[in-house]
């Protein structure tokens, strides 16, 4: 992607059945790249890829999973994540990953919840569901959240529950979110619909 840092990519040994691992480390940090601009909402960052684990799922298809490290511009801090991916063989293609943020900085550390952000972030992404929807209503009730400081500026929460769609029913979400205290702003909203809590594959609700 152009403006984009290359991703570090470590060699790792080949597995049974890969005929081209160059190849296949190439397409997963390219996919990992792409789907991290989403969720950062085309913020420029620099991403390393720390592992891929390939397991063979298929005649031509291979599970790559791993860990990995971005950095936002002007956050100042690595922020963990993890991905996972399905690699095809033949076309040496990756699919659209699924990616979690595990930790944001050497530092962060568990803290209670603040009502104004998780009340934000609610709002934020019942708007943008309703705009999806063509202005239907859309009412999210939280069964979880958790929130994590580092260096007592930014805080990420992660939150699951149900998005209820009133008459329409209401479906399993996941909620991903990064805050900047010192510039005011949400560097990252995500939501999944549809999917259990466990799941990590996440849709980009603006940042």
């Amino acid at each position: 992607m152009a403006g984009l840092p290359s991703p570090e990519v470590q060699p790792t040994p080949s597995p049974p059945g890969v005929a081209a691992q160059g190849s296949l480390e190439d397409a997963v940090a390219s996919v990992v790249v792409v789907a991290l601009t989403d969720q950062f909402d085309g913020k420029p960052i620099s991403v390393n890829i720390d592992s891929y684990d390939v397991q063979v799922s298929g005649a031509r298809e291979r599970m790559v999973s791993g860990q990995g490290t971005v950095g936002v511009e002007g956050s100042g801090a690595s922020i963990t994540f993890n991905y996972r991916t399905v690699y095809d063989v033949l076309s040496s293609n990756a699919g659209y990953p699924a990616i979690t943020i595990s930790r944001f900085g050497a530092r962060e550390h568990s803290v209670p919840n603040d009502a104004t952000l998780i009340g934000e972030l609610d709002e934020r992404i019942a708007s943008t569901l309703s705009k999806e929807l063509g202005g239907k209503r859309v009412w999210l009730q939280f069964d979880s959240i958790q929130s994590f400081e580092s260096d007592a500026r930014y805080v990420r929460i992660r939150a699951s529950g149900l998005a209820d769609f009133g008459p329409d029913g209401s479906t399993p979400t996941r909620v991903e979110a990064l805050y900047d205290r010192g510039q005011d702003t949400w560097l990252q909203v995500n939501y999944e619909l549809g999917v259990a809590p466990a799941s990590t594959s996440l849709a980009s609700a603006g940042g």
